[in-house]
């Protein structure tokens, strides 16, 4: 469904060790990402996300994300999202970076997308200068997973279907 549209699941890829690369099963992409709980991290995690409507993930994730500050459950080494394929999402655009470089991600996890800021830009539409809401996304992997080409062709498709939303919120 929704996730279909921008996840390849080459992006995706789990790191199993020395020359070893899992990748997800097409029909089931999780997404997860981070909680933040104080002065530590627990997180969310959505199974099979690509078979959901964007209205589902967003409830899930709302409704994950409040279970877990409420019960102050941190990530254990166990999880699953520390071991299954999954899209890693880092949105400290909502605590107002504009720009923000990656950072770490889980050992095994080899890809985290995370939106910035959206901010009202000046930007040229039609030949005439408009203000219009942007936003700058970032993406970081670990070339031992993929090279460039892979996470640079997600991100061209990432921003053409963002470009046009009534292509997936029909």
């Amino acid at each position: 469904m929704f996730l279909n549209l921008f996840c390849d699941p080459q992006t995706l890829p789990l790191w199993g060790g020395e020359d070893k690369i899992i990748l997800p099963n097409p029909n089931e992409i999780n997404i997860g990402g981070p909680v933040q709980i104080e002065d530590t991290a627990g997180g969310f995690f959505i199974n099979k996300a690509n078979q959901k409507t964007i209205a589902e993930i967003s409830k899930d994730i709302e409704t994950q994300i409040t279970a877990t500050r409420e019960q102050k459950k941190v990530w254990e080494e166990g999880d699953t999202l520390l071991k299954t394929p999954v899209l890693l999402l880092s949105s400290v655009g909502t605590l107002g970076p504009v720009e923000f470089d990656g950072g770490a991600f889980p050992q095994t996890n080899t890809c985290v997308l995370g939106p910035r800021a959206i901010l009202e830009k000046p930007a040229v539409r039609n030949g005439k200068i408009v203000i219009r809401k942007m936003m700058n996304v970032g993406l970081s992997w670990d070339h031992r997973a993929m090279d460039a080409n892979i996470p640079i062709e997600f991100l061209t498709q990432l921003k053409k279907n963002l470009g046009e939303p009534y292509t997936y919120l029909i």
